[in-house]
């Protein structure tokens, strides 16, 4: 009963936010200073086309169609309603240009020079423009002003989002005769991780020009220049990050290793019954580490030189960048973490990048609420060590 008197005030306090935002944005003020966003705009193409200001598209990619092929215990899983294969189309890359353009991190929002939003540049709020978060918002955060033009480099402080977005947007920024050097600065959430710094270090990334999310939450630019989303695996890009990691580092190793990757430190997504599953691995000869504690080489050259990797859904799974072919890998995933807006596939773009033997491991899960909205995927794991052990013995008798 409590519980729902707390959603109905909830509500109520939701829905007189949202009626004391759209009077201040009939009142005319900008959402730089009071009130929400004057409208919006369906994409940038509509920007443009009405010719509001200069903005413009800097250049065109076409990614190629992939297919990521079916996990190789599908018939184990496909119980579960699991998709055999994900299929992305041919889809457009862009880079774009805004001016005076202006970018807001929570909620996260694309807004015009003439303050209003740009839906398609912002759309992780649903599906209809006029119920985005940023209209329920009485004031913004303080918008930073900045002179010059704006690169938005990276949004998320995440191994993964550095290896597998931020830097292929930098290859094709090369691509396309650009260079990380041109513009006043580079947009970033964060840069308070080692392993950031030694990899924007590696690739050269002049950390001198960054503004961070972190700090100033509402940016403006004379000229902001961010790529439109694309929600799908750029293989080409991904393929030139890892070689240019792996032409830069020292990964030779002894002999093969198979590797289990721990979260017990995590606050999500540990195994409950982890001393049952190190009796397994224990069994198979496997060795465990904790990516956390080394530094970004020491992960290259681990996983270079693995033949098996086992661990949950996490960012530490991007090391499978680094996997030779062939390599057997297990991916502990909630049963519940399905649907595309959930993007349980993300590990697997290296299935394809590096032709990997890849299983996944559907398990329940300890449910947390403090996990909110993502609950069903991120809470804590109870795995069937009986299904593990038979996945072990099945990957290495095809080895």
């Amino acid at each position: 009963m409590v519980s729902k008197v707390k959603l109905f005030l909830l509500f109520l306090l939701r829905g007189g936010l949202r009626i004391v935002a759209q009077v201040l944005s009939l009142l005319g003020y900008s959402s730089k200073t009071f009130g929400p966003p004057r409208g919006y705009y369906n994409s940038v193409d509509e920007l443009i086309q009405l010719k509001v200001d200069k903005s413009n598209i800097i250049f065109k990619n076409i990614l190629s169609p992939v297919t990521i092929g079916e996990p190789f215990n599908f018939d184990r899983i496909k119980k579960h309603n699991i998709e055999k294969v994900y299929s992305f189309e041919k889809s457009e890359m862009r880079l774009n240009k805004l001016d005076k353009g202006r970018y807001h991190l929570e909620p996260h929002a694309v807004m015009s020079s003439d303050d209003k939003l740009i839906f398609s540049e912002s759309c992780c709020y649903g599906m209809n423009p006029k119920e985005h978060w940023i209209f329920h918002q009485t004031r913004l955060s303080k918008c930073k002003i900045l002179s010059g033009s704006a690169f938005m480099l990276g949004g998320r402080a995440n191994y993964w989002h550095l290896l597998s977005e931020e830097l292929p947007s930098i290859y094709r920024l090369r691509k396309n005769g650009l260079d990380i050097n041109n513009f006043n600065h580079l947009i970033v959430k964060s840069s308070k991780y080692d392993f950031q710094n030694e990899i924007y270090d590696l690739f050269k990334v002049p950390r001198n020009k960054f503004v961070k999310l972190e700090n100033y939450p509402h940016i403006q630019a004379d000229s902001l220049i961010y790529y439109s989303p694309t929600y799908q695996p750029d293989l080409e890009a991904l393929a030139w990050t890892r070689d240019f990691i792996l032409n830069s580092t020292n990964h030779k190793g002894d002999t093969k290793k198979r590797i289990y990757i721990c979260r017990q430190n995590s606050n999500s997504k540990r195994i409950k019954n982890n001393e049952e599953l190190l009796a397994v691995l224990t069994a198979n000869n496997f060795t465990v580490i904790q990516p956390e504690k080394m530094t970004v080489l020491e992960q290259v050259k681990t996983f270079r030189n693995a033949d098996f990797v086992i661990g949950a859904h996490g960012a530490a799974l991007a090391n499978l960048m680094f996997c030779n072919a062939d390599t057997n890998v297990i991916e502990i995933r909630s049963k519940f973490h399905h649907g595309a807006f959930s993007a349980p596939n993300v590990y697997m773009w290296y299935k394809e990048l590096n032709q990997l033997k890849y299983s996944i491991l559907l398990s329940d899960i300890e449910e947390s609420g403090e996990l909110k909205g993502r609950s069903k995927m991120d809470s804590d794991f109870i795995i069937d060590t009986n299904e593990l052990e038979t996945l072990v013995k099945m990957h290495l008798n095809e080895s």
